[in-house]
């Protein structure tokens, strides 16, 4: 996939000949990280897990129980300014949304500051 001078694809952590992540890195970061952070502990009815800084989708027989067996395994990183990273290593597939919100999706602060400097 390509497009707005991005292309990439990811064989755990090989491009190419050299590595860049350690091996089993794909396979820690797409899964949560604590018993706190699991799938569905978040928050109520909420599928997604979270560790490693990546929200991971659930795997196996927890995505078919939850209806999300096209997102089975995946897992995403997500920027307050409205970036997405999607991997899903079953499906091959990686997506990338590069944007920027005016404002912060989560203002976790309250401070209601937005950006508008980006746009001027």
């Amino acid at each position: 996939m390509g497009g707005s001078n991005f292309s990439a694809t990811l064989r755990d952590g090989s491009p190419g000949a050299t590595r860049v992540l350690p091996v089993g890195w794909r396979d820690l970061a797409s899964q949560p990280s604590t018993t706190a952070t699991a799938h569905g502990n978040l928050y109520f009815n909420y599928a997604l897990g979270y560790g490693y800084q990546w929200w991971s989708f659930p795997a196996g027989a927890n995505a078919i129980a939850q209806g999300l067996t096209m997102h089975d395994g995946a897992f995403t990183a997500q920027g307050v300014y409205g970036q997405y990273l999607y991997i899903n290593p079953k499906e091959d597939a990686v997506a990338v949304v590069w944007s920027l919100r005016r404002c912060a999706k989560y203002d976790v602060l309250g401070v209601g500051r937005c950006q508008s400097h980006f746009l001027q």
